[in-house]
């Protein structure tokens, strides 16, 4: 069950595209390194800045009776976020195989990903329903401390990251892909979250 979920976030950007390869080694490379590192802190700044300061009445607001609300949102990005660490996790417990490449382009990935005219539904393990965060601070304080430990991984990491290759149901994606997911599925939503903030009928406090 695990292995054909926990590659939703990117099934649903690519598996209807069918990417090229991106032709690249399987090292990382100082400007994949300042890249990621730079998209992981950018995602998580606008994430919080999003919902800094939002009252109860603004978090629970649903522009329509079928969408998602700012909270909603929130704890459906920190739910995908946890998932794709235990992604990396179970991939880094694999052997390293340089000779195991990845199919799809970084690039693509991120533009497909942040691509809102796209919309699709959740897995029930990826919704907001199913949090095991009671409140939305207990939430952000998860992904502050799991963004910081990614950016910290990115970093500092001499894993051949591009030689880690994770199974997912389009496909293969190796390690540095995955945060790299990770990261433009939060831009993605925190796109909603603005979409919901610009609505008409969102509450002045």
């Amino acid at each position: 069950m695990f292995k054909r979920t926990n590659g939703y976030i990117l099934l649903i950007l690519l598996v209807l595209t069918g990417f090229a390869g991106r032709v690249t080694g399987d090292t990382l490379n100082s400007k994949e390194r300042r890249y990621l590192i730079s998209h992981l802190k950018d995602t998580r700044t606008d994430l919080l800045q999003s919902v800094n300061g939002l009252s109860d009445a603004q978090l629970d607001y649903k522009p329509a009776k079928d969408g998602w609300s700012v909270r909603e949102c929130l704890m459906h990005i920190v739910i995908v976020e946890k998932s794709f660490t235990t992604l990396a996790a179970e991939t880094l417990k694999q052997p390293a195989d340089k000779n195991k490449t990845s199919k799809i382009k970084d690039e693509e990935l991120v533009a497909a990903m942040t691509n809102r005219t796209k919309k699709f539904t959740a897995p029930e393990q990826f919704n907001p329903t199913t949090t095991p965060w009671k409140t939305e601070e207990e939430a952000i304080a998860f992904f502050k401390q799991n963004r910081a430990e990614a950016i910290k991984f990115v970093r500092t990491t001499t894993d051949n990251v591009r030689g880690y290759v994770a199974q997912a149901p389009f496909g293969e994606a190796d390690l540095y892909q995955v945060y790299l997911g990770m990261s433009a599925h939060t831009a993605r939503h925190t796109e909603q979250i603005r979409e919901i903030k610009s609505s008409p009928g969102f509450p002045k406090k």
